[in-house]
């Protein structure tokens, strides 16, 4: 469809690619990307609408809305298929979009021509929509949740209605807060970045654990049966182990990003699983998993991954995931958490001119403490320093498993990268 518009494609395609080309314009198309060597077949026309259909798994209104999208807005990029989504344009290329969408606002919408009359697009609406939703998380659960005893907390957010009907369904014994949202409580002392009332409400119950959810519910956090709390590594890591005794861990692999508990890759070690590391955030997660036939990523806050099912972090899906370890191992999460040690981790932000916070390790002084804090760690331990991306600041992560020096060593070092370049 890109090439259709004469858009630049970035990834010129292969004898195995589609291509959409207009009636009667085969041979100037084949003529104008020269670079295409289609096997027969390969090339239809708008005939081929009927195709994409079912191919693209779209109906007309979405093909014909990509194709404005693509015209209009003059993107130019490659685009790709992937079973859960039609496309997916490159993560660099979004990044640059995104930027090009922020500089816009800033200059109030200068030069742009906003749509009027009939060019206004139109809302079609869906009440329904969740309830597909719920039959397509109720679908990835193999059996019930018969027996089981589970605290949800819903952050006054999007998984208010459809985490409850899913349980529901699957007819867990199912205790439920925060899941009276009024459009200003959302995340108010409440979800995966507040677990203190779950904390309290699984052990005043006596449930087998609790899950929270964020806001917009793509992060889930998990609470033990005695109310402590289970981070996103270590649900990757209980489901991860699960998944290889299954033979179902693709490539024995776990994508995760440099943030990730050391303890998570001592893990892997341990247990032969592969732990791929990421720049911090989601979309490198993904695009590893993608580039790695990979289908288990993720990050500690919660944001997880399960490529077979989709292509995004989903609480709900992540919440199956780990009740169905419980279910099936008959274990409890106090138990399964074992899998892996969680090492403590200090975090200190140092102040630093943010036309320099990327030439930390220029300075030769701090190039020898962090060598000096690797070496008293002993191999059990790490150093991690990194630029922020939005602010004027070189954040210092030190691992270990005294948690008194490793917060000493982090202000220490801190400090020096604040004396060495500020």
């Amino acid at each position: 469809i890109a090439r259709q518009n004469n858009l630049k494609v970035a990834n010129k395609p292969d004898s195995e690619d589609i291509c959409f080309v207009p009636d009667g314009n085969y041979k100037k198309f084949l003529e104008n990307n020269s670079d295409i060597k289609p096997k027969k077949g390969n090339i239809v026309n708008s005939k081929g609408k009927e195709f994409a259909k079912q191919y693209l798994k779209a109906n007309e209104e979405a093909i014909k809305n990509i194709e404005t999208i693509i015209k209009e807005e003059n993107i130019q990029c490659d685009f790709e298929y992937q079973d859960s989504y039609v496309f997916t344009q490159k993560l660099d290329e979004i990044s640059k979009i995104k930027d090009e969408i922020e500089a816009l606002i800033n200059n109030d919408f200068s030069g742009i021509t906003l749509p009027l009359k009939e060019k206004v697009g139109r809302i079609t609406y869906d009440f329904e929509a969740y309830k597909k939703y719920v039959d397509f998380a109720v679908s990835t659960f193999k059996g019930d949740l018969n027996g089981m005893k589970v605290v949800i907390d819903c952050a006054e957010g999007a998984s208010y209605k459809t985490s409850v009907m899913t349980l529901e369904k699957l007819n867990a014994d199912l205790i439920v807060i925060h899941n009276n949202p009024d459009g200003t409580n959302i995340n108010d002392g409440c979800g995966s970045t507040h677990l203190s009332n779950l904390c309290e409400s699984v052990k005043s119950n006596k449930a087998d654990l609790g899950l929270a959810f964020d806001g917009d519910a793509d992060r889930l956090l998990a609470v033990d049966e005695n109310g402590e709390e289970v981070n996103g590594d270590e649900i990757m890591a209980i489901i991860g182990n699960f998944m290889k005794e299954k033979g179902e861990l693709k490539k024995d692999t776990i994508v995760a990003t440099i943030m990730s508990n050391l303890g998570l890759f001592m893990m892997g070690d341990k247990l032969g699983i592969n732990i791929e590391k990421t720049k911090v955030g989601d979309r490198y997660v993904l695009e590893r998993m993608k580039e790695g036939g990979f289908n288990l990523g993720g990050e500690q806050s919660g944001h997880i991954i399960f490529l077979d099912e989709n292509t995004t972090g989903d609480g709900l899906l992540s919440a199956l995931h780990l009740l169905y370890v419980l279910k099936q191992s008959g274990k409890k999460l106090s138990m399964l958490r074992k899998v892996m040690e969680v090492l403590p981790q200090s975090l200190v932000n140092a102040k630093v001119p943010n036309d320099r916070k990327n030439d930390y390790m220029n300075y030769p002084e701090i190039v020898t403490a962090i060598r000096e804090v690797e070496n008293e760690c002993n191999g059990e331990g790490r150093v991690l320093i990194r630029p922020s991306g939005t602010e004027p600041l070189v954040r210092v992560m030190i691992e270990g498993k005294d948690k008194a020096l490793i917060d000493k060593k982090a202000l220490e070092l801190a400090a020096l990268i604040e004396k060495v370049m500020g």
